[in-house]
């Protein structure tokens, strides 16, 4: 497992605890698309014709919100991060390259709807964004519960052009 900045890692817990709230038992991947974390625009749009992508700036700024609000929502219910590591949580960590999706619909059929038409994860499972460092591409990293692997597997099986990967 890549090795993440102490700030992320807080992140990334404090994602797999929203998660595993909002999931509770079920295997919904629709459950971690809430209306209190939705973002104010998406990463990836399209239309007819063409898939326009967010340039990296607006990337950040746009999953730096999200991860803002979900930490205000967790500390207004009374839990606060206390140094967990993510490699303790029930999950995994996948990065979506969002400037190579092909937005074909292929991952959002066969997971079961845990990644969208334009392969990009749910807003609930968003931890951060990571520029481009050495050979490996720039990318949205976001949590996958447990519970939902099997789709992510799915749903990465049905990616050729490999906008989606484990971390």
């Amino acid at each position: 497992m890549r090795r993440l900045s102490e700030d992320l890692t807080r992140t990334a817990v404090e994602t797999a605890m929203w998660c595993k709230v909002r999931l509770g038992s079920r295997v919904d991947p629709m459950g971690l698309r809430s209306i209190e974390l939705r973002p104010s625009r998406e990463l990836v749009t399209t239309d007819l014709i063409d898939v326009k992508v967010a340039d990296r700036s607006l990337c950040i700024g746009i999953v730096g919100e999200v991860a803002i609000r979900r930490r205000r929502l967790l500390k207004e219910n009374g839990w606060v991060w206390n140094g967990e590591r993510i490699e303790d949580q029930d999950g995994r960590l996948l990065i979506f390259h969002h400037d190579l999706t092909l937005s074909d619909g292929g991952a959002a059929d066969l997971s079961g709807g845990l990644f969208d038409s334009n392969n990009q994860p749910p807003w609930d499972t968003w931890i951060g964004y990571l520029e481009e460092s050495d050979s490996e591409s720039s990318g949205l990293v976001s949590w996958v519960p447990g519970s939902l692997m099997k789709n992510a597997e799915n749903g990465i099986y049905a990616n050729p052009e490999r906008s989606l990967e484990w971390l």
